[in-house]
């Protein structure tokens, strides 16, 4: 491993997932001292579920995910279609889950985590915006929202997860 003052700066602005997942893997960047850069006025912090499809590169994800599915269905007024896969299952992990063990791994690879007052950059440095673009007025997003429900007694398939049903309301 190179020593610190061979190393090349690379300041990434955001500490959100993509920051993070960078942090994680610091170990990787050994040519690198990262640091990531807390922005003023970003919104706090929101744990919701992050779905994807399994991948080999994805195996750190994938044993943190709170579930996981070979079948999907997709479903609507008219009919139920089932899809599956044994090769890429679907996973779904919750956000603070994966940005808690990326944080963690970032600071055994002694990343530093900055505010945005505090930073001062010399010209050598490499900078990385990881925040998401500002969205244009009028552009359409998508959206996906979900809610967990506990029943009684059973009432779905833990088998199969619904990833979309247009048989509720798609006005909003």
């Amino acid at each position: 491993m190179s020593t610190t003052k061979e190393r090349k700066g690379l300041c990434i602005i955001g500490n959100g997932c993509a920051a993070l997942s960078v942090g994680a893997r610091a170990n990787e960047l050994a040519e690198y001292e990262i640091t990531l850069v807390a922005p003023n006025n970003a919104p706090p912090p929101e744990n919701h579920f992050w779905g994807f499809w399994g991948a080999e590169h994805l195996s750190e994800a994938a044993s943190l995910a709170r579930s996981r599915w070979q079948k999907w269905a997709i479903i609507n007024d008219f009919d139920k279609v089932i899809l599956h896969s044994d090769e890429r299952p679907y996973y779904a992990i919750w956000r603070a889950d994966w940005t808690e063990y990326c944080s963690q791994r970032a600071q055994e690879s002694e990343v530093r985590e900055v505010n945005e007052a505090d930073l001062r950059l010399d010209r050598r440095q490499l900078l990385l915006d990881s925040r998401p673009p500002r969205i244009p007025e009028g552009a359409m997003l998508q959206h996906f929202v979900g809610i967990e429900i506990e029943t009684v007694k059973p009432v779905f398939d833990p088998t199969t997860v619904i990833l979309m049903d247009f048989r509720t309301r798609q006005s909003e």
